[in-house]
């Protein structure tokens, strides 16, 4: 599932408290888009602390397969 850091939340979560790993808990904390397995990101959502990620892919590329 891919997820989007929400930077004023996030910081209260301590890295080791959740089941992301380090390399992508950094990229939310500064904001970023990251995809991780279920389990994982259902935990931070459930937190408060992201959002599931808009769907960036065009009309024509959902069309085309």
């Amino acid at each position: 599932m891919k997820i989007t850091g929400k930077i004023n939340k996030i910081y209260r979560i301590n890295s080791n408290s959740v089941l992301c790993d380090v390399a992508s808990f950094d990229k939310l904390k500064e904001g970023g888009t990251v995809d991780l397995p279920n389990e994982a990101a259902e935990q931070l959502l459930n937190m408060g602390v992201v959002e599931k990620a808009k769907s960036t892919k065009t009309k024509k590329e959902l069309t085309n397969g």
